[in-house]
């Protein structure tokens, strides 16, 4: 309830003249995460909580002022956020929905990156608040680097899929197929698979992300003039689907901001968001299955997981038995 409360308290500051910006929709997950999750691998770094989302929203924004070609645009925002979380090893993935977000929705201000900045500032004095009234720090969770939870085959299957998403809203002209939720999710269940709270349970996506959706625009359209208690009643619900659904997935969180973000988000947005996340939730086991049948890669199989077994085929293994008989002298 404490992240509800600072996201609308954002969001009624929001309304005043030149401070639209601070309805930054990965604000809801990233208070909701933090705050309820104090000694969490998001929590453990304020800093990086504040530079690493600011810097991306930062060369997301540099880009699309620079870029003319929006789907060009998009990918190297992403890329850049990417490479960004792999420079601060970092987990902090609603960084790569800072980044994506000018594009997506045709921001053009230098007033965006400051504005997430001050949201992001508050939140970890709030966090720090919360702190010292449990009683201090207690043990903090290391931070889990992203690139060694991550396996190289993934990140490839990222990237084509988002080209394979970036093309078909270049072919339908429906930006709504490629959200930066959407993107966080995909980025989720193809970087870091072992995190993934919707594996094994892929059907439960598009439902969550259609419900999460809808009551994003119902709460848009029917309190459009009190934004503080429509956002507050999005995130409040959404929270509840996802106990309901027993699935922490906070992108859930900004699905459901977004629309008072977009203008005359309808019935549309609901659609092309459900859409999108059954795209991802049906390209995730074909994914998977061509991992693997084609194999780990090299880098993989320096340093085996507990637990997995790789194969190889029979010529590796003949190949593989006359070259211990030819050390232990029994060639023949």
């Amino acid at each position: 309830m404490l992240a509800v409360g600072y996201c609308s308290l954002l969001g009624g500051l929001s309304t005043l003249p030149g401070w639209g910006f601070l309805l930054f929709p990965e604000l809801g997950p990233l208070a909701a995460t933090v705050l309820s999750r104090p000694n969490g691998r998001w929590a453990s770094s304020p800093w990086q909580l504040v530079v690493v989302p600011t810097t991306a929203a930062v060369g997301g924004l540099w880009i699309h002022n620079h870029v003319a070609i929006e789907s060009l645009a998009l990918l190297l925002a992403v890329l850049a956020a990417r490479l960004l979380l792999s420079l601060f090893r970092s987990t902090l993935a609603p960084a790569l929905s800072a980044a994506a977000l000018p594009v997506i929705v045709g921001i053009h201000s230098w007033a965006y990156p400051v504005q997430i900045a001050i949201g992001l500032i508050g939140l970890n004095a709030v966090l720090a608040v919360l702190r010292r009234r449990q009683g201090g720090r207690g043990d903090m969770a290391s931070p889990v680097d992203a690139d060694v939870a991550a396996e190289p085959g993934w990140q490839r299957s990222w990237w084509v899929y988002l080209s394979l998403m970036v093309g078909l809203v270049q072919l339908t002209g429906w930006r709504v197929l490629l959200l930066p939720p959407l993107i966080v999710i995909s980025h989720e269940r193809f970087i870091e698979p072992t995190h993934c709270p919707w594996l094994g349970r892929a059907w439960q996506l598009p439902l969550a992300c259609g419900i999460a959706g809808g009551v994003g625009v119902l709460a848009a359209q029917l309190l459009k003039p009190h934004i503080a208690l429509g956002m507050g009643m999005s995130l409040g619900v959404n929270l509840l689907l996802m106990q309901r659904l027993r699935m922490w997935l906070p992108p859930l969180l900004a699905a459901g901001l977004l629309p008072f973000l977009i203008p005359d988000a309808d019935g549309r947005y609901v659609l092309g968001i459900t859409v999108a996340a059954a795209v991802l939730a049906l390209s995730s086991p074909l994914a998977r299955a061509r991992w693997a049948r084609s194999g780990p890669s090299v880098r993989s199989c320096s340093a085996p997981r507990p637990g997995t077994t790789f194969s190889t085929s029979p010529a590796i293994r003949r190949a593989a038995r006359r070259w211990m008989a030819c050390l232990s002298g029994k060639w023949s």
